[in-house]
């Protein structure tokens, strides 16, 4: 996902019939929206340790993309469902040898 920001002006609101115009209607600069997930792409995979446990941030699939030459499968449990995935995170480990 690029460029997280926005840039944009707001010249009214409309509210329960009345119209309302902001103080600043084109503040500078811009906004995040939403920071990109560190883990977004296959070089910045998070490691995961054995036995550890893992949940919440950072390990979600929120704000994340589909990159270049990332693999794009269809869902499918059973048969096709047609829902193309949308987004990925990556997550590495290093397999260990049990005894």
């Amino acid at each position: 996902m690029n460029a997280n920001v926005l840039d944009a002006s707001c010249v009214s609101v409309v509210k329960d019939g009345g119209t309302f115009t902001p103080a600043t209607p084109n503040p500078a600069g811009t906004r995040t929206i939403a920071a990109p997930a560190v883990n977004d792409t296959p070089a910045n995979a998070l490691p995961l340790m054995v036995n550890f446990s893992c949940s919440g941030s950072p390990y979600t699939t929120i704000n994340c993309g589909i990159g270049a030459g990332e693999p794009n499968p269809v869902t499918a449990s059973g048969g096709d469902w047609g829902t193309a995935i949308s987004s990925t995170s990556w997550l590495k480990f290093v397999a260990t040898k049990t005894p």
